[in-house]
């Protein structure tokens, strides 16, 4: 069993958070408007909802909840929250638990109950179907403090499938400004997170063979979020081509039950994702940490990633622009550090990185014409490591780690702290996510996480109490 214990690991990043929170902080006073446990939809052009507003959902169960047409604007977002204790929307038979659509500028929070931190929950067990949607030409859409705790198939799913009649295609929509944080989606069969279409490249529609080009998704932010127990990746991200940014994550045992090759991975980065992905923690993958295909600009750096089956990173048919992976600590990756397989892109800058791989050699596999490496350190004995606690998920090191004063700057990355805050405090930096600190805090986090176990999925009336 893990042990994670939060102690102030990301309030670094807290001025960066409050900018990106579309509303703020949730409505304390009287709600515009009640969604009772009767109602199943909310319609906000019928209910005359306005720019501001705010839409409670009384606490207690329900089967399905759908929120559709609730607009507000850029200044005024309309906020949908809970009321009176937990919301929980939970079925056996339906195609969604809960569904945003033909929204914009809304926010749905969990927050409305002080002792709940996630105040409203959701599950739907028919197989290959999504628990929370995000659809219908939703755009400027946040979801915070919401856990997902089962479903069939993903547990978020945030897109629109392309459409003979081409109103959700490229070109005639783009979802702009998706947020997407702290919330804890467990014990799914497909993704925890499945954001944008996998191909961008042009998808058949079944029926007529036509092929069909899904729209982009511009402005995204998925961090502070928990993942634990996914069949498939923990995030996977496609056709987010602009201002995306991943980051604060904990994914742990991810791609447990795959129903493909290539989907039992941590984080997954699809063709043309654009953006950085840093200070998250990705471990007990069966496949590499993170998987990227496409022709995006990314940078990787302040991540920890470790005991997967794969590579730490494996880069899939790229081409096209360059790459950063800097500062990552990457540990007990069976297969190896970061592999770039088919690939043309310009350029690989691989910096101040600590690999300790005790079943592999394979540190760095890129072709050496186009990489910029220094200031990576390489070992294969743990114990050189230093590592705190490594069994329970803490990869912080020691006085004695052999990444202490080996490292380099990276000015492709434009930070100078690690993924708790701290900076170096000698003329060279360590090598990794972590800087060493006298003061580390032995009580890193407090989340208990059991072991994977997906078969079958826990909906059990003790469950749904």
């Amino acid at each position: 069993m893990l042990h994670f214990r939060k102690v102030g690991l990301y309030s670094f990043l807290m001025p960066v958070l409050m900018v990106l929170s579309l509303a703020g902080n949730a409505h304390a006073g009287k709600p515009d408007f009640i969604i009772p446990l009767s109602m199943d939809t909310f319609d906000g052009a019928k209910a005359k909802v306005k720019p501001g507003d705010t839409i409670a959902i009384m606490a207690g169960k329900r089967v399905t909840l759908k929120i559709i047409n609730v607009c507000g604007t850029e200044k005024k977002p309309v906020t949908v929250i809970n009321k009176d204790g937990v919301v929980e929307v939970a079925n056996k038979d339906r195609g969604y638990a809960i569904a945003i659509q033909g929204c914009a500028y809304l926010r749905f929070t969990g927050t409305g109950s002080k002792k709940d931190k996630y105040g409203i929950r959701c599950a739907t067990e028919r197989k290959g179907m999504m628990a929370f949607h995000v659809n219908g030409k939703s755009t400027d859409i946040e979801v915070d403090h919401v856990e997902v705790f089962g479903a069939g198939f993903a547990g978020f799913n945030v897109k629109d499938e392309p459409k003979l009649d081409k109103s959700t295609n490229r070109d005639n929509f783009v979802m702009y400004n998706i947020s997407l944080h702290d919330n804890y989606v467990h014990d799914v069969s497909g993704e925890g997170f499945y954001i944008g279409h996998t191909f961008y490249g042009g998808w058949k529609e079944p029926k007529t063979g036509t092929i069909l080009y899904p729209h982009l998704i511009k402005g995204l932010r998925v961090y502070n979020n928990i993942i634990h127990n996914a069949g498939c990746e923990a995030i996977q991200i496609g056709s987010a081509d602009e201002d995306v940014e991943v980051f604060g994550n904990v994914m742990v045992k991810t791609g447990c039950d795959p129903f493909a090759k290539w989907q039992d991975n941590g984080l997954q980065i699809g063709s043309p994702t654009t953006g950085s992905f840093h200070n998250n923690i990705i471990l007990d993958a069966p496949g590499n940490g993170i998987v990227m295909w496409g022709d995006g600009t990314n940078k990787i750096y302040d991540n920890v990633i470790a005991r997967c089956g794969g590579y730490g990173i494996y880069v899939h048919k790229v081409e096209g622009k360059g790459y950063v992976f800097a500062s990552n600590t990457i540990a007990m990756a069976k297969n190896g550090g970061i592999r770039v397989g088919n690939s043309v892109a310009d350029s690989y800058v691989i910096k101040n990185n600590f690999f300790v791989l005790p079943d592999s050699d394979k540190f760095i596999e890129v072709d050496k014409r186009k990489l910029q490496a220094s200031g990576n350190v390489t070992i294969r004995d743990l114990k050189d490591a230093d590592f705190l606690n490594p069994e329970a998920g803490d990869f912080r090191i020691g006085k004695k780690s052999a990444a202490e004063g080996k490292g380099g700057v990276v000015k492709e990355v434009d930070v100078d702290i690690d993924m708790g805050g701290n900076k170096s405090t000698s003329k060279k930096p360590d090598a990794g996510a972590w800087q060493y600190s006298s003061k580390a805090n032995k009580d890193f986090f407090s989340l208990d996480i059991p072991p994977c176990d997906l078969k079958p999925l826990p909906f059990t009336k003790k469950d749904r109490k």
